[in-house]
């Protein structure tokens, strides 16, 4: 399941029938201030890919008060023991902007993708959760049963889960540009997460 209007992957569930991400939470880019919620728009949806994955992109376009036109693409791909988010931003400016004397830049802060998995009962993890110990960045998700992989956003971190309503066991996660990124006139960022059970 997926929210348009915020870009926000809400539900996977692996083979096992297990679901995997934490609500409301899911999968949501963050620190991307530009583009607001409304401004989302599902671009492509594909059943069933060559690799046998569920895909869809979500595309949304503006403009910055200084000049600068940007675009965003979030593109999700479920498979049955693994998600991938990918996130790319744009700076689709023109080299030369009338009343502008330098081509205006996208200044865009460390964005990536946040997001909020559950974790595994005692059960399913054959009673070898230890949650009495907190994760490091060794074992971020260890007591979901899921590993984190990234590409580009390679900056991660636990994040405690603020969404109201997070009623659930769960961890939370970010995955972040490593640096604030500063995109000229026809210049793009991308980078991506994936979540893998282990």
């Amino acid at each position: 399941n997926v929210s348009v209007q915020e870009a926000r992957v809400t539900s996977w569930q692996t083979r096992d029938g297990v679901e995997r991400l934490a609500a409301p939470g899911g999968l949501i880019p963050c620190n991307l201030e530009l583009v607001s919620a409304e401004a989302w728009d599902i671009e492509q949806l594909i059943n069933s890919t060559a690799e046998g994955a569920v895909a869809f992109s979500l595309f949304a376009e503006g403009t910055i008060e200084e000049g600068a036109s940007w675009a965003a693409r979030l593109m999700v791909s479920l498979f049955p023991e693994r998600v991938t988010v990918e996130l790319e931003v744009a700076n689709m400016t023109d080299e030369g902007v009338p009343g502008h004397a330098a081509p205006p830049q996208l200044q865009l802060s460390r964005c990536g993708i946040r997001g909020h998995c559950l974790t595994t009962s005692r059960e399913i993890a054959d009673g070898q959760m230890d949650v009495s110990k907190a994760p490091g960045k060794q074992d971020m998700l260890q007591s979901t049963g899921l590993k984190l992989l990234t590409t580009g956003f390679t900056s991660t971190d636990d994040v405690i889960p603020e969404e109201e309503g997070q009623h659930a066991p769960c961890e939370g996660f970010e995955a972040l540009a490593p640096t604030p990124i500063i995109l000229g006139p026809g210049e793009t960022v991308t980078g991506s997460i994936s979540l893998e059970t282990t």
